[in-house]
């Protein structure tokens, strides 16, 4: 057939076998070209119960448009809805069975379906999930990504979509690795981590959990204060002290064990006295908005916290070589 209109989806130059039999029609490598790309379809559509007809079908659809899908299928516009701020192709693969209801809710309820989407040709930009999560991260480049080499599989099942672990591409070494599910009210759950590219990361904030929570059109962005305050103190480690605390102890082991405490004492202040500077930087940049000031002040609070309990175990650390140091020196002096 040279051109046949499902719905909204206009499909040329289909060609394939196709049976009906005792209200079963059956498609076996049906091919067509659709939603910009090209598809092909096997399975069948049973009516021998014409008060719950079924489906069951396999699709193989490659390079086709995320625009075009979007525009044409009411399922993506239920399930997906970041595709209308998605440019560019993906290709699927999609087994799926229901019964057909009334109306598309009641079919997608009854969806089971298993896939995985493909793509290497995508920007994501004026999405609020991305727009919330720069702000949360203070970093602007969040707001548009094109991620390389998506593969993202996922199951359907009770109105859900949920996707097994994947990870978005970055920049140069960043990734966004997250999990989660979708539902047919459009709320979101996912969980995951954020590793910032050289490019995009700051001072202080370079990879630190996340969660997804509330809808895609108001969309809850939650932190894992320890994993940023940890973040915090170790990169101020590595500013302040010119490499990693076990190194600079390692090092300072040769020394004596008074100025071994000495600079494990310093070093610990200045650690608090960094996470104190970054807790005021949050606060400020929170603005005038009483919520996010107060959201701020908490994520502050645990950062010096954090940064106070680092520096205690830099000292306590410090304390066991010089001890070891002076053991070692007291034993030296019973031998002579």
């Amino acid at each position: 057939m040279k051109q046949v209109i499902y719905e909204k989806i206009n499909i040329t130059n289909m060609n394939g076998a196709m049976t009906v039999n005792n209200g079963v029609l059956t498609m076996k490598n049906v091919s067509a070209n659709a939603l910009g790309g090209s598809c092909k379809i096997t399975g069948y559509y049973d009516t021998s119960d014409p008060k719950t007809p079924k489906v069951n079908l396999a699709f193989n659809l490659s390079n086709v448009s995320f625009a075009e899908t979007f525009k044409s299928v009411e399922s993506v516009q239920k399930f997906a809805p970041i595709f209308e701020n998605m440019q560019g192709t993906y290709s699927m693969n999609l087994n799926f069975n229901t019964i057909m209801g009334s109306n598309i809710d009641e079919t997608l309820k009854k969806l089971s379906a298993t896939g995985g989407l493909l793509t290497s040709n995508v920007k994501i930009q004026d999405v609020e999930v991305l727009n919330k999560l720069a702000a949360a991260l203070k970093n602007e480049s969040l707001k548009t990504i094109s991620p390389k080499d998506l593969n993202i599989p996922f199951t359907v099942e009770n109105g859900n979509i949920t996707t097994k672990p994947f990870t978005v591409n970055i920049g140069n070494g960043g990734a966004l690795k997250l999990e989660g599910s979708t539902s047919l009210t459009q709320t979101i759950n996912y969980k995951g981590t954020v590793s910032l590219p050289k490019t995009m990361t700051n001072d202080y904030i370079n990879n630190v959990g996340i969660t997804i929570g509330g809808t895609f059109s108001d969309p809850k962005i939650g932190l894992d204060m320890k994993s940023l305050g940890t973040n915090v103190v170790n990169a101020a480690a590595e500013k302040l002290l010119g490499g990693s605390v076990s190194s600079k102890l390692n090092e300072e082991k040769t020394k004596q064990a008074q100025k071994l405490r000495e600079e494990a004492q310093k070093a610990s202040d200045k650690l608090v006295e960094a996470a104190q500077k970054q807790s005021d930087d949050l606060v400020k940049n929170a603005g005038s908005n009483k919520l996010a000031k107060a959201a701020a002040q908490v994520a502050g609070k645990k950062l010096v916290d954090e940064a106070k309990k680092q520096g205690q175990k830099l000292i306590d650390q410090a304390d066991q070589n010089a001890q070891k140091l002076e053991t070692e020196a007291g034993e030296a002096e019973k031998t002579e």
